[in-house]
Parts: C-alpha cells; structure tokens; sequence
C-alpha cells in the first residue's frame, strides 16, 4: 500500500512539473530570450517587454480578462506617419479604434487588396505600398490581427505568445512597417518611381505612373518613371504612360493602336485619349495617318466628330480596297466632313455589293443631297427592283432632303403686322 502511494505521489510531481515547464515558465523564458536578442527590457512577472527598436517605442504585454488572456504589440510609428492613415481589417482592433465606413484604396495587388483595407491619401499610400511592405502588412493584419491607426501599430494574438520566433517576427515586421509609412511628402515622387522600376505587378506599376502624372508632374522622378513605363513589358503600363501626352507619349500610344497582340480594349483606349485630349490640329494629323490600322473604323468616327476636313480627301481615296464596314464608316464621315462635296461620292456608293454600305450612303445623302441627289433617290425608289428596306430608306430620305431643300413657308402669325391698305 505505501508503495502505491509513494508512486501516486511521484506521479503527482511530475505532472506539476511538467505543467510549470509548459506554463509560465516557458513564457517567461521566452520573453527573457527576446529582451536579451533585442535588447529590451523584460518584466517577467508580469510578462511584459518594453524599449525602444530601430529608435522606435515598444510594448508587448499579457492582458488577462475575464474571458481568458491574450498578447498585445504596439509599436509607435515616427511623427511623419499621417495621422489618417489607416491600414488593417476588420475584427478586435478595427471595432475598438470606432472605424467607420469609408472607401478603400485599391493598391492593384489583388492578394493584398483582399486582406488589407487602406485609407488614407491616396498617393502616400500607393508610394509605402511597395511588395515587401505588402507583404509585411499582410502578415501582421491576417497572422497577427494587427491594425496601423493613429501613428501606431497594433496588434493582438490570442492567449500568451510563448514562442520566441513569434514574438522577434512579430516586432521586427511591426518595426519595419512603422519605418515604412513615416516619410515625408518630398520623399513620395521618388517612392513611387522605385516601385514602376521594381514592382513585379502591373497593375502597381501602372497605378504609381498615374499618381506621379497627376500629382507630381514636373517631378524629375515622374520623367523617369515615365520613361520606364513605356518601355514596360506590360501594355496597360504603357498605356498610362503614354498618356502623359508629350511626344515620345503619343508615339507609345500609336505603336499600341496597330499592335494586335494587344488587347482591344486597349488599344482603343489609346486611340480615343490620342482623339479626344489633343488639339485637332495635333490629333487630326495623327489619326489620318493611322488609317489602316486595325482600329481605322474607330479611327474614322473620331475623325468625322473632330470635323477634320483635311482628312476627306485620304478617305476617299481609300474606298475602293476598303473593306465593307471602312467604307460604310466612311460614308457617314465624307458627309460630316464635307458637306454636298461628297455628293458624288456617295451617289457612287449606291452601286455598292454590300447593303450595309448602301444604307450608310443613303442616309448619309438625306443630310447633305442636292437636287442632283434628290433625283437619283426618287429613281432607285420608285424601281420595282429595289429591295423594299432600300426603297422604304430612300423614300425617307427624299423627304427629309425635299425638306431640307425647300422647307415650307413659317405660318403668319394672328399678331403679325398686316399690310396697309393702297
């Protein structure tokens, strides 16, 4: 019997000990580690590490409540970190600190857009948002639960962080994180130039190049920056830089409307900003040298709303190795351009294969026809052999253009001063 009890009772004490090791102890023992590789300084008894890190303020304490305990971080960020930034998600810290609703800023890194909400001035943190700041954010809001608010850094792990790797990884992204967002406004241009240079994502590399244009145009960084954009591997990258509009800006944006391993929808951005943004002296030139394209129908209605004129005659002259769809474009912008001029011309294109060339002639013809065309209309129309959709057209059109060329005499007005009698 005292034999069972003497071997309880050691059993009994080595569970305890057991337990004190894997307690507190071990906590201990790993804070004290840390304060030492760190050199800070460590309360062990109420597990708390404070000092300074990179010259920055530091704290680390178990808060225990009545719902268990758990380890705070704070890190205070320099004076130059803007008091509005805001960089974190929801969750403990973002209810605490009463954020409210508000647009987040979209970095163009879907990875970290996902995870981290960011506000604040846009062009600051598109400049501190470069990839290893990304990632440090990433870590320290999804692995840590931490929040940048109010020029800290804050952080919250459930229970008592016992490991030292967790607790040195944990200060150090926090640190670098406090030193990345704390620079001042004349630093910004020169930010956001590293990241077009260096940032493996396009959609990154092409947001700086806008913050930089907009906002820091006569920067020498925005020159760099935009010079490193048009040679980008990425053709929206180029894109935005071409857009600045200086010379070697236009020649990027017209090299991307004829390059057909370019997406379309890029490449008619590029083609509507050369159309719509420039002088049409600056922009007529341009465009008509670009007919031919594989954007030409689009390149023909920017022409035709610009009313460049000199452009007609190029026009005209390319109708018959044109395509169908050139020329029924065409014919809408001869009549812009040049008004009854282009009579003839579209008199000829009556005689057209396509139908949809012939409709586009016609309907050009009911705006700028003369007699001449009147009459050839109310021929075709009153044909038996024309195609009744043809017909019903050109009968709309003699109307429209009897109309035009002889408008009926404006009703006398009841109050209209009345001849005097002989």
């Amino acid at each position: 019997m005292g034999a069972i009890v003497f071997i309880a009772a050691g059993l009994f004490l080595l569970i305890l000990s057991m337990m004190l090791v894997r307690g507190p102890g071990r906590a201990q023992r790993a804070w004290r580690k840390v304060a030492e590789e760190l050199g800070l300084r460590c309360d062990e008894k109420a597990l708390e590490l404070t000092g300074e890190l990179s010259g920055l303020p530091i704290e680390v304490k178990v808060v225990k409540t009545t719902e268990g305990s758990h380890t705070d971080f704070k890190v205070k960020c320099d004076a130059d970190c803007p008091k509005d930034l805001i960089l974190g998600k929801e969750g403990p810290l973002w209810t605490a600190a009463s954020i409210g609703d508000a647009v987040n800023y979209e970095s163009g890194d879907p990875w970290f857009d996902d995870q981290v909400n960011a506000r604040g001035n846009t062009s600051f943190l598109a400049a501190i948002l470069d990839s290893p700041t990304r990632r440090a954010l990433v870590y320290v809001v999804s692995e840590l639960g931490g929040l940048v608010c109010a020029q800290e850094i804050r952080a919250r792990q459930a229970d008592i962080v016992k490991d030292p790797a967790v607790l040195t990884a944990a200060l150090r992204s926090m640190v670098r994180l406090a030193n990345a967002v704390a620079i001042i406004e004349h630093e910004i241009p020169g930010r956001l130039s590293t990241i077009v240079r260096k940032d493996p994502i396009a959609a990154v590399r092409a947001q700086c190049i806008q913050h930089l244009g907009g906002q820091f145009p006569q920067s020498r960084h925005t020159k760099q920056a935009l010079k490193i954009g048009r040679r980008d591997r990425d053709a929206r990258v180029r894109l935005v830089a071409g857009k600045n509009g200086d010379a070697e800006g236009i020649k990027t944006l017209q090299l991307l409307t004829g390059d057909n391993q370019v997406r379309f929808e890029l490449r008619a951005e590029a083609l509507d900003f050369l159309a719509s943004k420039l002088p049409t002296d600056q922009s007529g030139p341009i465009l008509t040298g670009m007919l031919g394209n594989p954007l030409t129908t689009r390149v023909i209605g920017h022409l035709a709303r610009m009313k460049y004129r000199p452009a007609a005659k190029v026009l005209a002259a390319r109708i018959p190795d044109a395509e169908s769809r050139e020329v029924a474009a065409t014919a809408t912008a001869l009549a812009r351009l040049v008004g009854i001029k282009a009579e003839p011309t579209l008199l000829g294109l009556l005689e057209h294969d396509s139908v949809d060339v012939q409709r586009a002639a016609i309907s050009a013809l009911s705006l700028v026809a003369g007699p001449m065309g009147f009459n050839k209309l109310r021929r075709l129309a009153a044909r038996k052999s024309t195609p009744s959709g043809l017909k019903k057209l050109m009968q709309d059109a003699v109307i429209r253009i009897d109309e035009r060329l002889d408008p009926p005499a404006p009703e006398e007005s009841e109050d209209a001063p009345k001849p005097a009698d002989d």
